[in-house]
């Protein structure tokens, strides 16, 4: 953390305004987040379509593993998760772009 005592700043060079910077870093960290989140689903995408693909190539090991019912219920839930994560992304990157996110609201 850095603490300017005595500084001065003329007031065209205030980003955002008084006392505003807390407001401002909430929101470029919230920004940051649902970036990364995006890339974590796009990997996750990626591994579910690999998957799916190799499940339906035929004389493979996958065949065969994705054969059992137990398998094939995880690699659904998987695909579910998967799913429910990338909307979940783009619920929060919405009400950011609407600036609602940062705001206190009850549940």
């Amino acid at each position: 953390m850095c603490l300017l005592e005595n500084v001065v700043v003329s007031e065209s060079q205030v980003l955002g305004g008084v006392n505003a910077g807390q407001a401002i870093a909430a929101e470029t960290m919230a920004a940051a987040a649902i970036a990364q989140a995006a890339q974590a689903v796009g990997i996750t995408q990626k591994a579910c379509r690999t998957r799916r693909r190799l499940r339906q190539a035929e004389g493979t090991v996958w065949e065969t593993i994705a054969s059992f019912q137990a398998v094939s219920q995880m690699l659904a839930e998987a695909a579910v998760n998967c799913h429910v994560a990338r909307l979940a992304v783009y619920n929060a990157a919405s009400l950011v772009e609407q600036g609602s996110l940062l705001r206190s609201r009850p549940l």
